[in-house]
């Protein structure tokens, strides 16, 4: 005689079999229903596809939208504005979180990691690889400035080739300057031989960086923009690796 005891028995010890079991979803009537011994899901199809949650995410370091979401998360953003439309995942912990779009990589082209246009921020930043950039109002003479910084935990060797245009009185304005063997730290710098940026004057700065310590060679162009919109001071980023 079966008792609610030993129902409860049974019941317990599927719900731990089931938790700790590969499960293989599959389509197809041909091949073996067993599970690949290195997943936890095996999924296998010839016309199906996978579709992730669509999330609306608020800006890359939304922590709203999903509550604490885990590091390696993944969503659908279907896109507006400020965010582009992609799959991203949450590169860094839950209490502060950044969502970075998946991008394909060319060999021409460059790695893009890449900022639409939106009001200015401070804590907004483009990281790719060992390196990160922020573009940071100074508080001397209230103008926009890039800052960099390494995220190896160690100091990073670097030159820079720096290119600057800006519109003033209607006429094309542009400065280029380079500087070599400079010392890039763990925490955010003023980028060698860039000035500040006026928000009253559309501007575009062209950055290259050239990382020259062994071991982390890298050869990045960043580059952003600030345009007055109707009194809102408007800014992009993109990063790219080469």
């Amino acid at each position: 005689m079966i008792t609610y005891k030993s129902l409860l028995h049974i019941f317990i010890l599927t719900f731990y079999t089931i938790s700790y079991a590969q499960v293989k979803i599959s389509t197809s009537t041909l091949g073996s229903n067993i599970p690949h011994e290195s997943t936890i899901l095996d999924m296998v199809s010839t016309n199906k596809g996978v579709s992730i949650p669509n999330i609306g995410l608020t800006n890359e370091h939304d922590s709203t939208t999903i509550k604490n979401p885990k590091k390696g998360l993944m969503v659908y953003h279907p896109g507006h504005r400020y965010l582009a439309e992609g799959v991203y995942y949450n590169s860094k912990d839950s209490k502060n979180p950044l969502w970075v779009k998946i991008e394909a990589l060319s060999s021409y082209e460059g790695t893009p990691y890449s900022k639409n246009l939106g009001p200015h921020d401070n804590n907004r930043t483009v990281t790719l690889d060992h390196i990160e950039f922020r573009l940071i109002r100074d508080s001397k003479d209230n103008r926009l400035r890039p800052q960099i910084k390494s995220t190896t935990g160690a100091d990073l060797k670097y030159s820079v080739i720096a290119k600057q245009f800006w519109l003033k009185s209607g006429r094309d304005n542009r400065s280029t300057r380079a500087s070599t063997n400079q010392t890039l730290s763990t925490s955010f710098q003023w980028i060698s031989e860039v000035d500040s940026l006026r928000d009253d004057l559309s501007e575009l700065n062209d950055i290259w960086i050239y990382i020259t310590t062994p071991g982390k060679e890298g050869t990045y162009r960043y580059t952003t923009n600030v345009v007055l919109i109707n009194g809102i001071t408007e800014t992009s980023q993109i990063l790219k690796k080469y």
